[in-house]
């Protein structure tokens, strides 16, 4: 263990000064010519430790470039991402309106969810009267209605009553602005109803990962909240059920039980824990033995 932390901080070492050693336009013009993906995941690298070493710069603005440039060679979810972690890691940086009215232009003409990146384009309008707020007025709808409605509007949208399927285009775009209203009012902890909802959706829409990402979110931003020992018992569920990641359910489950000893989940979760990777068949079975004896 000691030998793989020396070397993971040697590794974090040698890139900080790799990028340090250049000035900072130097590392935007790397950024900037970058073509592929693999040349924009190495510098993501280097500007995570960049920011490690050197607190003072401003995560938002370096994240934003790797999100524009993700966006220049079609990487869009990689884009989305990149914001996503510039938006949450550093919602006081300067570049945030920038960020979200880029988040809104990757929403509104590259993924097809015009009504996430609307909401964003209208909270950041009636927000400020600077030139970010000036520019979100393009893109902001007349008539578009509070994020919280059309929240509710989309929910009702995804899954269609006469044909009994969801429709996925929706779905989406529900997960999306679950995540936007987390980013626009990140000390609400109503967004935790919001972020709990958006994962519902994307377990529902197979797509489990995105699931356990908005349950980590909850867990990291909302934990205080009553959201955060259901995140957390679903998380661990997801990952039994939908992934098959024992290890990981397993210590999601623990974590659960240690620090919720009381909560309604918890019975439950110590079956699951106990019984974690054995089929129904065998689970019954086991229990018809437990009665006999």
């Amino acid at each position: 263990m000691k030998m793989k932390w020396y070397l993971s901080l040697a590794l974090a070492g040698s890139l900080f000064y790799g990028c340090t050693n250049k000035d900072a336009d130097g590392l935007a013009s790397e950024i900037q010519r970058a073509r592929d993906q693999k040349a924009l995941q190495l510098l993501e690298v280097k500007v995570d430790s960049l920011l490690a070493f050197s607190p003072k710069e401003d995560g938002g603005l370096w994240y934003g470039r790797l999100a524009t440039q993700s966006l220049e060679i079609s990487r869009t979810l990689d884009s989305e991402r990149l914001l996503f972690k510039a938006l949450r890691g550093y919602p006081d940086s300067r570049e945030t309106p920038a960020n979200l009215l880029e988040l809104a232009n990757l929403y509104q003409n590259y993924m097809g969810m015009a009504q996430a990146g609307s909401a964003i384009c209208c909270t950041l309008q009636s927000r400020t009267e600077d030139v970010p707020a000036r520019k979100s007025a393009q893109c902001c709808p007349t008539g578009t209605s509070p994020i919280d409605s059309t929240l509710v509007t989309l929910r009702d949208s995804v899954f269609n009553p006469e044909t009994g399927k969801m429709d996925i285009r929706m779905a989406r775009t529900y997960v999306a602005l679950g995540q936007v209203r987390a980013l626009l009012f990140p000390d609400d902890d109503a967004s935790a109803d919001h972020l709990n909802e958006a994962a519902k959706v994307a377990k529902a829409i197979k797509d489990p990962r995105k699931a356990i990402t908005l349950y980590d979110w909850i867990l990291e931003d909302y934990r205080h909240t009553p959201y955060g020992p259901k995140a957390m018992f679903l998380k661990a569920f997801t990952y039994e059920n939908d992934l098959g990641d024992l290890e990981s359910a397993r210590k999601s489950y623990t974590e659960y039980i240690e620090e919720w000893p009381k909560d309604d989940f918890v019975d439950d979760a110590r079956f699951l824990l106990m019984n974690l990777g054995k089929d129904p068949e065998q689970i019954i079975d086991e229990f018809r033995k437990e009665q006999v004896q």
